[in-house]
């Protein structure tokens, strides 16, 4: 008998505290862009698991405003 390895996809939140952890920051449009289309309710999940995930409103080149969702510093994994 041969044993598999089952892998899991990451969930949603894990993709976009991915990203975040590693120093990105993400726009509403950038998550949007990876097919997360609940980013609000994702968002909402990872401060309730503790990160501290700080919102800030930019404009774009057109003139609208969007969320550009980051980390504090002391949350970015440090990839040395």
């Amino acid at each position: 008998m041969i044993d598999t390895i089952e892998t899991k996809a990451p969930t949603q939140a894990e993709r976009i505290e991915a990203v975040l952890k590693s120093g990105r920051k993400l726009t509403s449009l950038d998550i949007i862009s990876m097919n997360i289309l609940n980013y609000k309710g994702r968002i909402h999940d990872l401060r309730r698991k503790g990160l501290n995930i700080s919102t800030k409103m930019i404009a774009t080149s057109g003139g609208s405003h969007i969320a550009q969702y980051s980390l504090t510093d002391k949350q970015i994994k440090m990839n040395f």
